[in-house]
């Protein structure tokens, strides 16, 4: 009986350390933006700016939703968006703010101020935490989920779909 809290206690203690030990990012890093630069010969900034606006409709379903400027003469769009990733298993949301500069023949996008989405609910209920960057885990979630958008970009912005004949 002695030996049985005795494990219990141990298997406890042992469970919750467990739990405790989250390592945490470099401050530096967190606030660092992350940077995707692309080149498109050819491309006057107007079209890659048209372009640009194009792909976010399609990434985040609402180019209106996102761009909080769109300055087709200086070629910057800026805006926020929401993106998710998987973690411990579920899928946990995280904000951020985007900025895309656009310049003949090339365009440059920057992602930072990734912060913490307040607790929503999961699909299979029940509330659930967003993705803190602070979180070394979590930011390495964040950092593939943006990597995964920004593979996106670059086929979208050579796609000839404005031109294609009906």
């Amino acid at each position: 009986m002695v030996f049985n809290r005795f494990a219990l206690s141990l298997m406890g203690l042992l469970f919750l350390s467990g739990c405790a030990t989250t390592s945490t990012t470099d401050p530096e890093i967190v606030n660092e933006p992350i940077r995707y630069e692309y080149e498109f010969e050819d491309m006057d900034s107007e079209e890659i700016h048209r372009k640009s606006r194009l792909w976010i409709g399609e990434v985040f379903n609402s180019a209106e939703a996102v761009i909080s400027l769109d300055d087709p003469e200086s070629g910057v769009l800026r805006g926020s968006g929401i993106s998710a990733g998987n973690y411990m298993m579920f899928e946990r949301q995280f904000r951020y703010n985007v900025l895309i500069e656009s310049r003949d023949g090339k365009s440059r996008i920057s992602f930072s101020s990734f912060r913490l989405e307040s607790r929503y609910s999961s699909a299979i209920g029940g509330p659930v935490g967003g993705l803190d960057p602070t979180s070394s885990g979590m930011y390495e979630v964040i950092k593939s989920s943006i990597d995964d958008l920004a593979k996106t970009y670059e086929p979208s912005i050579n796609s000839n779909v404005e031109g294609a004949e009906w």
